[in-house]
């Protein structure tokens, strides 16, 4: 699986631009992933770098088994993270949910907290490939 990410316009003005995670070829089908990575709580890019950090730092302490589980939340998405798996769901609605690899989280969340501390341009893309 490729994921991609990207700046885009938002508003129509060049000034604001918004990052977005997706999947190569999904055919506008959601991510749940993606949709976690982009929920910022409504809170801007500053303090959502910080809340990654945060939770790149307990992936890594769950990888190292320095505690068994974690949990992420967003103001929409939220994910229950262990080493057997993550399950990505809508907090409104529990039953639409996603399980993915632990080792899928680890790798893309690695790479879109670069991408977020890179200079916002709409020529700006990075990819990672997830296998």
């Amino acid at each position: 699986m490729k994921f991609l990410f990207a700046w885009f316009v938002l508003g129509g003005s060049r000034d604001l631009l918004k990052p977005y995670a997706y999947v190569e070829g999904a055919h506008g089908q959601k991510n749940m992933l993606c949709q976690l990575l982009g929920d910022d709580g409504g809170c801007g890019l500053n303090h959502h770098l910080w809340m990654l950090d945060d939770l790149l730092q307990d992936v890594v302490d769950v990888r190292n088994r320095v505690s068994d589980s974690c949990t992420w939340e967003g103001e929409v998405w939220r994910a229950d993270i262990s080493r057997e798996a993550v399950k990505i769901y809508y907090q409104h609605d529990e039953s639409d949910f996603e399980y993915f690899d632990f080792s899928t989280l680890e790798v893309v969340l690695s790479a879109w907290i670069p991408f977020l501390r890179s200079t916002p341009s709409v020529e700006s893309k990075a990819e990672v490939l997830v296998v």
